[in-house]
């Protein structure tokens, strides 16, 4: 009991460090917890993506680069291309609305979209046999709450509808070839 009550000059200096490092210790966590961060490591992934061999009506191929940064994922498109080879249903030209990335996983012959970005409006009309090169795109998909990135897919979800029946709508696919992360 000696220890509490005799406040020698050893003593307090003792304490006062004690109490610094627990303190700092508390700020680390807190800011720790406060991050969001995810476990996700940053890291940066070149990836192409393509809709061959599917029968989508418009076919498509994506380039670029993903960069995983805290709890985002900045999908940097620099190469985008979009082609409709052969008329359906009697329609001459589709109408690209957008275009969405998803994180994906994949599922029986399908994929599982886990995290979607915000929309990149297209509009542009696209005729049977034209080939269009889109500008460069910027979008960024939220992966707060994933441990990790294993075994996901990014999968690019193009709305597209017929100009001949505008109520006809559909959305083709392009996807990397395996987990990208």
């Amino acid at each position: 009991m000696a220890f509490w009550s005799d406040w020698s000059d050893g003593k307090k200096w003792l304490m006062g460090i004690l109490s610094a490092l627990i303190i700092a210790a508390l700020i680390g966590l807190a800011k720790f917890w406060l991050s969001g961060d995810t476990g996700v490591p940053d890291q940066r992934v070149a990836f192409s993506a393509s809709s061959e061999p599917a029968p989508f009506a418009v076919k498509s191929t994506f380039e670029g680069t993903a960069v995983v940064s805290g709890t985002l994922i900045t999908v940097e498109v620099t190469d985008a291309t979009l082609s409709y080879p052969n008329a359906i249903g009697g329609s001459e030209s589709r109408l690209i609305e957008d275009i969405r990335v998803s994180l994906a996983e994949a599922a029986e012959g399908a994929w599982r979209p886990v995290r979607r970005s915000n929309r990149v409006e297209v509009a542009r009309s696209l005729d049977v046999g034209e080939v269009i090169q889109l500008e460069p795109f910027i979008t960024m998909i939220a992966v707060e709450g994933l441990q990790s990135l294993a075994g996901y897919w990014l999968v690019f979800d193009i709305a597209e509808r017929s100009s001949a029946d505008p109520a006809s709508t559909g959305l083709s696919h392009a996807h990397t070839r395996g987990d990208l992360f």
